[in-house]
């Protein structure tokens, strides 16, 4: 008898369970009445979860995206490719990687056509809970769009590039950049079973990578000059920092000297320090502090035309007991914080991305 009911109360607890487990899982099923009006086969369709409306809302469009994340991205194509070459023994992927992360799109997904059909209050999860929905012929329609776009625009800029080695270089980084959209859009399209016939450009995407590295290794020279009186060790960090990135650059006396040796890009960089001191007494016996605040200001000029490309500008002070240790403090910060930045930050002056 006493096994009986404990079988009986083993069958109500499994009874139990499963109904709320049904419960669980309806919660993650799109409601009826939506399915026949968005029917799957038509339809892409993702639920997502906010404590507002709104971000339920930018959850469920953040599923549809993740739906779309291409099995190769753009970065991992660059990598794979980079990984593969050398040039005098040295591995060119540091220099590769820095330019992708330049001028390659964002990973996050903007995609146009998703209409948010439902919003409810869960009063049990104290959230809301929004389905979005995405029609998938008009998003195949945009992605065939897109593709023919990009191939048209690629194709004449390969037709029409430029002779001077800046432009050259901007070029190809757009061209480098239109095409790995390319491929994360062929990959979109088959994800969507959409029957079009995407054919990959990676052997035109790896040429250009290959004409853009060797750009920069062996043709493209930039001029560093240096304005005013510099601390020596600050000077051959950033010369070191440049040259560590790539990108070849030597330094000459002045402006006129720098184009005149027909240089690609012209790089001007200043150190203006203000120095000062104070004096306090305690216990009756004198202490100095020594301070020392400082700007360190980079700009990359175009010889051709003497326009400011870019402009870099770094704060930063520092303090000591003595004289001679605030400015070791400081040529130590510049060259651990600051030097860094210039390295990075050139590459945006030489490619100077299209806003997306």
């Amino acid at each position: 008898m006493r096994t009986a009911h404990i079988y009986l109360v083993f069958l109500a607890l499994i009874g139990f369970l499963s109904e709320k487990a049904t419960d669980a899982y309806a919660q993650d099923e799109m409601p009826r009445e939506l399915r026949r009006k968005y029917p799957e086969d038509l339809y892409i369709h993702r639920l997502g979860y906010g404590d507002t409306s709104e971000d339920a809302a930018g959850s469920a469009r953040f599923e549809i995206a993740k739906y779309f994340e291409a099995k190769i991205s753009g970065e991992t194509l660059v990598n794979q490719w980079a990984k593969s070459q050398t040039k005098r023994g040295k591995t060119i992927e540091d220099r590769l990687t820095e330019i992708s992360n330049t001028i390659i799109i964002s990973a996050s997904r903007d995609i146009p056509g998703i209409e948010i059909v439902s919003s409810q209050y869960d009063k049990k999860s104290k959230s809301y809970q929004v389905w979005a929905v995405l029609e998938k012929n008009k998003y195949i329609s945009l992605l065939q769009e897109r593709i023919r776009n990009i191939d048209s625009k690629v194709n004449h800029q390969l037709e029409n590039l430029p002779g001077d080695d800046l432009n050259l270089i901007r070029i190809y980084s757009r061209i480098m950049n239109d095409l790995l959209l390319r491929e994360k859009t062929g990959q979109d399209l088959s994800l969507l079973n959409s029957g079009f016939a995407v054919g990959t450009n990676q052997i035109v995407l790896f040429r250009v990578m290959s004409s853009l590295d060797s750009l920069i290794a062996d043709a493209f020279d930039v001029g560093l000059v240096f304005d005013g009186d510099i601390n020596s060790n600050v000077k051959s960090g950033i010369i070191k920092s440049i040259n560590d990135a790539g990108i070849r650059v030597r330094e000459y006396p002045d402006f006129s000297t720098a184009t005149d040796s027909g240089i690609d890009l012209l790089m001007s960089v200043e150190h203006n320090v203000t120095a000062r001191k104070t004096s306090k007494t305690f216990n009756n016996k004198e202490f100095t502090f020594h301070f020392a605040d400082w700007v360190l200001s980079v700009k990359t000029i175009d010889p051709e035309t003497q326009e400011i490309i870019n402009t870099l500008v770094q704060k930063d002070k520092s303090n000591g007991s003595y004289e001679d240790q605030v400015y070791e403090r400081m040529v130590n910060t510049i060259l651990q914080d600051q030097v860094p930045a210039v390295s990075k930050w050139v590459y945006n002056s030489i490619f100077k991305p299209e806003e997306q």
